[in-house]
Formats: structure tokens, C-alpha cells, sequence
């Protein structure tokens, strides 16, 4: 039976979780504790007034002997249970969680007072010829306090008072006449002590079912108002979300009245700029038309001043005083022929009245021809035209557009290039396409001048070397002229490091 209590504990103790455990044991101990102190209370009046009714009154009538040893024990409990309300009283609890070693301690110290105070209590009845029953059921009194022990540990109190029990009743009992005293006493404290430990284990279960069950509840009820906490959050996050949508919904459609009113006003703009911009397009084609017919009106006298320079020059000798004047005249004459012709092929550009007529033509001997014409040019300012011409290139073009364009980018090289360089004209051929580079040590170009080198009538910061005159139209024909073919045309400069003009069209 003691070994099935035993196992009936262990099986009580795993009802309790891991990490409920502490929790329990320091209730077990609270609750222990807190049912002693109202027992010790209850000892210490009754006490005395046992000494009182059973040595001074002598009620019992017992002899001076058996009222000495009454005495005795009875002082002897009373001093147990003020020793031990003293201890409870040094450290008080409130709550479970101040149970400490030192109540534990304390519990167990009351145990053991209690079976040492048992046995003294047994031995006192047995010999002063009270009944054992009467006494052992006394005992129940006692471990009432004790009843949330748990079953291993109150089967272990409860056979050790058993056994001294039945060895105050071997040692001290009556005669064998008298037989049917003793076998009372066995029987009886064999019954209560089985009835004892059963209640016990039957109330420690029911006890440890009640914490798990309460955990249970507690933790479904922290589980539940964890979840109604972030459920609430969640609530007002939500509300808060919909506060911001109602705004950002409200600034929508502010911005999209606004966003309508802007683009009515841009609206209203456009074609406001649309009729500006076509009676600009008709100003400046009116205003190219009218360039246009006052040069070609310009073109006729010129050249019959050139010519009639020319003619001039053969009847007049050198070292006549009117020949370099004439010679400048021509000169001049030449130069405003060649402004009047960028101005017409700017005009017919811009007009659209530019036509190509493309033929097969070699681009090796037109680029050679070119550079060839401009050696004179170059040599005046003891510079050099150096031609890298590996082979005939053959495309399908227009000769004199082309002419022009090669024309204007060695003229360039040889203008802004200063004293005594190097002028390289290299042709080569990649797959389908010719490239013409025209490379130059002048100058260079900044990224600003860079940008803007082939708009028309624009002006850079280098200058020509010899004083030579500059329109800013010639590079911006040739852009368009390359455009036309299909072509590019580019480029690569630094400011020191001279210039180089590339040019690539499809064959």
C-alpha cells in the first residue's frame, strides 16, 4: 500500500508542467504555512488551559506522578508551538512568491517537531493509562495542517508515527490480561493511518489538478487578452491607415482638381504656342526667303567682279601701286562669293530645298583632291597635310555635297592649327561603312565649345591662327549634308590637345 502511495505521488508530481513546477511547490508551502499559524495560535491557548484544568485543578484526578508528566509534556508542546510561531513571524508571508529556502526549511522542522512531539505525547498517555485510540486520534488534530504534504512525504511521516506508536504500545502496555487494550490501540492507529495517507494523496491529486487546470485558464486568459491586445492594436492601426487613406484620398483628389486646372492653363498655353510657333516657322521662313533672294541677287555682281578683277590683273603689272589693290579687291570679292554660297545652302536647308544626286564616286580621290588644293594654303604657314590613303574607297554619294563637307573640315584644320604642325587625313574602311578622320594639333575644343560646334552662327573660343575670316555656318552644312547621306559626323577634342573631325558614311 506505502509503495503504491509512493508511485501515486510521482504520478501526482508529473501532473504539473515543467515550468509550472516552482510556482507549485512555493504554494504548496504558503498554503502549509498558512493553515500552521491559526493551528499555533489555537495550541498555545489550549495549552495552558490543559495545564491549568489537568495539573493545578487536578480534574482528571491523577496521581502526583502521572500529573508531573503530564505537566511536562504539555510545557513541552507549548514551548514546540510559541518556537515555532516565532519562526513563522521572523520572515511573514504575503504571497506565494515570498516563499523562500528558509520557509521550506521551517515546514520541514514543524514535521519532525511534530513526530518527536507525537512520540513523548504516546509514551505520556500509555504510561498515565489513557486510552491509545483517544490519543492517536489526537493526532489527527495534528496533521490536519499538514494535509497539502505531498502523499510520499505524508506516507513517510505517518509510518514513522505509526511505528513509534507501536513501539510505545510493545514497551509500555498493560499486561497481557488485559489484551483487548492493546489490540484497540493496533488496530485503531493501523486504520487511521491508512485513512491519513489515502485522504492525503487523494487531496494532493486533487489539489495539483486544480493548479494545472487554474494554469490552463490563466494562460488561455493571457493567451486570449494577448490576442484582444494586438487584435485592438491592429484595430487602431487599421483605423488609422483608413484616417490616412481618407486623407491621402482627400489631397488626391484636391491635386487632381488642381492637376485639371493646370492642364486646362496648359492646354490653353499650347495652342497659344502652337500659333506662335507657326507664325515663327512662316517669320523665318519669309526671313530665309528674303536672305536667300538678296543673296542670290548679291551672287551675279560678284562674280562679275571677280572676273573683271581677274582681267584687271593681267593688264596691270606687279609693281603697278593699283595691283595689290586690286588683288585685295578680289580677294575680298572671293570670300563675300563664298559667305553668299554657305548663306543659300544654310537657306536651302532650312527651306528643304536641298537635292542629292547621288552617283558612285571614288571618296580616295575626292578626300586627296581636296587636301591636295589646301597644300598651298598649309605650306604659307609652314605647315604639313600628311594623307594616310590605304586604298580606293568607292561609295554611292553626292560628289559636290561631299566636296563641300571635306572641303570646310580641312580648311578648318589648316585655319586653327598654328605654325609649323601636322595636319593627318586618314580614310580607311570597317564593314559597310567609310570613315574620314581629320586630325589637327591646334587648339582643341572644351566641352562647351564642343557642344554647340555644329549649330549655325555660333561662336568659339579659339580663334584662327593667320588672321583667316570665320561665318560659323560651314560645320553646321556639313552636319546636315552628312545627315542626309546617312552619316556621322563628330568630334573628339581636348583643350591642348588639338582636334579630331570624324566622319562616317554608309556605303
Amino acid at each position: 500500500m506505502i509503495t503504491r502511495l509512493i508511485l501515486l505521488a510521482k504520478n501526482d508530481a508529473d501532473l504539473i508542467p515543467e515550468r509550472h513546477r516552482a510556482e507549485f511547490w512555493r504554494e504548496v508551502v504558503f498554503f502549509n504555512i498558512k493553515r500552521i499559524r491559526p493551528f499555533l495560535f489555537f495550541l498555545v491557548v489550549v495549552y495552558p488551559a490543559l495545564i491549568c484544568v489537568v495539573n493545578i485543578l487536578n480534574v482528571l484526578q491523577l496521581p502526583d506522578n502521572d500529573r508531573l508528566l503530564v505537566f511536562v509534556m504539555h510545557l513541552l508542546l507549548l514551548v514546540e508551538a510559541l518556537v515555532l510561531l516565532v519562526f513563522l513571524y521572523v520572515r511573514p508571508l504575503y504571497s506565494p512568491d515570498d516563499v523562500v529556502r528558509y520557509h521550506e526549511a521551517l515546514l520541514k522542522f514543524f514535521a519532525i517537531g511534530k513526530v518527536l512531539s507525537d512520540v513523548v505525547f504516546m509514551i505520556i498517555i500509555t504510561i498515565t493509562k489513557g486510552h491509545p485510540v483517544f490519543f492517536y486520534l489526537a493526532t489527527i488534530v495534528w496533521f490536519s495542517s499538514l494535509l497539502l504534504l505531498t502523499p510520499r512525504t505524508s506516507a513517510l511521516l505517518l509510518t514513522g508515527m505509526l511505528g513509534a506508536f507501536i513501539g510505545v504500545l510493545l514497551v509500555f502496555s498493560p499486561t497481557v490480561a488485559n489484551r483487548s487494550f492493546v489490540m484497540e490501540g493496533y488496530f485503531g492507529s493501523v486504520g487511521i493511518t491508512l485513512m491519513l495517507m489515502i485522504s492525503s494523496a487523494i487531496l494532493f491529486r486533487r489539489t495539483a489538478e486544480e493548479f494545472c487546470q487554474r494554469k490552463a485558464v490563466e494562460e488561455e486568459r493571457n493567451t486570449v487578452a494577448t490576442l484582444n491586445a494586438e487584435l485592438s492594436a491592429a484595430y487602431e492601426e487599421a483605423d488609422a491607415l483608413n484616417k490616412e487613406l481618407t486623407l491621402r484620398q482627400d489631397l488626391l483628389e484636391t491635386q487632381a482638381v488642381e492637376i485639371e486646372i493646370i492642364n486646362t492653363s496648359l492646354q490653353e498655353l499650347n495652342v497659344d504656342l502652337t500659333i506662335a510657333n507657326t507664325e515663327l516657322d512662316e517669320a523665318n521662313r519669309f526671313k530665309t526667303q528674303m536672305l536667300s533672294i538678296a543673296a542670290h541677287d548679291l551672287k551675279n555682281p560678284l562674280s562679275a567682279i571677280i572676273g573683271l578683277a581677274e582681267i584687271a590683273s593681267y593688264d596691270i603689272p606687279p609693281d603697278n601701286a593699283a595691283y595689290p589693290v586690286l588683288r585685295q579687291v578680289q580677294t575680298t570679292a572671293e570670300r563675300m562669293n563664298k559667305l553668299i554660297k554657305d548663306l543659300l545652302d544654310s537657306a536651302a536647308m532650312e527651306l528643304g530645298n536641298i537635292v542629292l544626286h547621288k552617283h558612285e564616286l571614288s571618296l580616295s580621290m575626292l578626300v586627296i583632291g581636296i587636301a591636295e588644293r589646301y597644300q598651298y594654303a598649309a605650306a604659307a604657314k609652314h605647315q604639313h597635310i600628311e594623307l594616310a590613303v590605304p586604298e580606293d574607297i568607292t561609295l554611292f554619294a553626292d560628289y559636290d555635297r561631299l566636296a563641300q563637307v571635306f572641303d570646310n573640315l580641312i580648311s578648318n584644320a589648316v585655319k586653327y592649327s598654328p605654325q609649323s604642325k601636322t595636319i593627318v587625313v586618314r580614310l580607311m574602311q570597317r564593314d559597310t561603312v567609310a570613315r574620314v578622320e581629320i586630325q589637327d594639333e591646334g587648339q582643341g575644343l572644351s566641352a562647351e565649345d564642343q557642344s554647340k560646334l555644329f549649330g549655325f552662327f555660333q561662336r568659339l573660343s579659339v580663334q584662327p591662327t593667320g588672321d583667316e575670316s570665320s561665318n560659323g555656318v560651314g560645320l553646321a552644312i556639313a552636319k546636315k549634308i552628312v545627315d542626309l547621306h546617312g552619316g556621322r559626323i563628330w568630334c573628339e577634342s581636348e583643350p591642348g590637345q588639338g582636334a579630331t573631325f570624324i566622319v562616317e558614311l554608309i556605303k
